[in-house]
């Protein structure tokens, strides 16, 4: 058989029957160019997707070189040399989207033959990366609390753990009334120090010069104004009735539940996934900066879950320091010993790590944090107290 002859197989799984044909092609060095530059392509992709972050989050990227939905075949017939080959019929590249999932390519099937390719879905991705699977929300109660542990909030997080590095701001309870709740002006001092705090803020907070246009903190799950969208779930508003979780709260309790609420019990883990997302430096706020050792005496997610989570990665060296705020002014930030709840030397606001590292943000980072809501997860705070902070008496 002559060189510039070339053997074309393509099997079809019709009837378990296989069609082999013969095309002739002249491999050119345009050809040759051209499956270069589709291999290269190809190898660009994969890498954009594996090194940003796309393929390390469940469920991972792949790329699928299978063939997809059988369907027409063209019979394809070289003008020059005559001969012909069976190539199966795919239309051009179109978004796709499925319930909480989605090929971020597919082929169309549009009348005629206007495109012609040999591969089906290129690139299967997540459609949504924080959303909870369709066999998560079919499930209630405590098959739904089951479902719902420490590791799969974290992967539900919209903030990924390099987004929170020098970020994290946790606070304790109130224990002078006003304010009921530190959470309100914690999540706006975050907000306004590049920080977060599991709730967001509403204020308008001028960051620097040149950065005027935050007007609130990106929550760290999605909320309700998020659930316009279909394909978002509203992690913070349990206690409404038309609320995925709603069929967690007020179970009766068992043996399994250390007399914890059944709602603490997901707000737990909540708070448990954002603590074990922290490195660098860690901010408390309290009204009792010199007395932290207070809020161990009491039965709380600060004492049961978060405080722990902290120790263990100060312990594995991810954790470089903690800072306690004064609640009642903000600008008194002194060094914390959390281990033995003392409070040490006093560090100017200016030197607090994220206002420092303004100029390595990578733009990314900056669009998150500026992305703003006008309903906010503190609109849905329980009205029981505060569960990131209060005592679990008070939900019972």
């Amino acid at each position: 058989m002559p060189k510039d002859i070339e053997t074309a197989l393509i099997r079809s799984s019709e009837k378990n029957s296989t069609t082999v044909r013969i095309c002739r092609t002249t491999a050119s060095p345009l050809h040759k160019m051209a499956q270069v530059v589709w291999r290269t392509t190809l190898m660009i992709v994969w890498l954009l997707f594996t090194t940003t972050g796309l393929a390390d989050k469940p469920p991972s990227a792949s790329i699928d070189f299978t063939l997809g939905t059988k369907g027409q075949h063209l019979h394809r017939k070289d003008r020059e040399s005559g001969y012909g080959i069976d190539v199966p019929v795919y239309g051009p590249l179109v978004p796709s989207r499925t319930h909480n999932r989605s090929e971020m390519l597919r082929r169309a099937d549009p009348p005629g033959f206007p495109g012609v390719d040999l591969y089906g879905p290129l690139l299967n991705v997540p459609g949504c990366f924080f959303c909870p699977e369709q066999e998560v929300t079919a499930k209630t109660g405590r098959d739904l609390l089951a479902e719902l542990t420490t590791a799969k909030m974290q992967s539900y997080m919209r903030a990924r753990q390099r987004d929170l590095v020098n970020k994290c701001v946790f606070y304790s309870a109130a224990v002078r009334q006003p304010p009921r709740y530190l959470s309100d002006e914690t999540s706006v001092w975050a907000c306004s120090k590049r920080k977060f705090s599991i709730w967001v803020s509403r204020q308008h907070i001028a960051v620097t010069d040149m950065d005027t246009s935050l007007t609130a903190c990106k929550h760290l799950w999605p909320n309700k104004r998020m659930t316009e969208q279909p394909r978002y779930k509203d992690f913070y508003g349990i206690t409404e009735t038309d609320n995925w979780l709603h069929s967690i709260m007020g179970m009766p309790l068992i043996p399994a539940d250390r007399n914890v609420p059944t709602m603490i019990q997901y707000f737990e883990n909540m708070s448990e996934a954002m603590a074990r997302s922290c490195s660098g430096e860690v901010v408390v706020v309290s009204q009792t900066p010199d007395d932290m050792a207070r809020y161990l005496a009491t039965e709380n997610i600060w004492k049961n879950k978060e405080r722990p989570a902290l120790l263990n990665l100060q312990a594995q060296g991810k954790i470089s320091r903690f800072l306690v705020v004064d609640y009642d002014n903000r600008d008194d930030i002194w060094e914390f010993d959390l281990a033995n709840n003392q409070r040490g030397n006093k560090v100017p606001p200016a030197d607090l790590l994220s206002r420092r590292q303004l100029e390595e943000e990578t733009e990314g980072f900056r669009l998150m944090h500026r992305d703003a809501c006008d309903s906010t997860g503190l609109a849905q705070r329980p009205p029981q107290g505060d569960p990131f902070a209060d005592d679990y008496s008070n939900f019972r």
